[in-house]
């Protein structure tokens, strides 16, 4: 879990968390390699 200078909740970054299917634009888990709504390849992050 990660805090600011406060000591506040930062959460984290959204683009590790979920990814946007190329074909039809729906989010998937960022670990997919495949669209769970469409089956399309899905391009790995790094």
């Amino acid at each position: 879990m990660c805090t600011n200078d406060k000591g506040g909740f930062v959460p984290p970054d959204a683009s590790k968390l979920v990814a946007r299917c190329p074909a039809c634009k729906a989010f998937n888990p960022a670990k997919n390699t495949k669209c769970k709504k469409c089956g399309a390849e899905m391009k790995q992050q790094t």
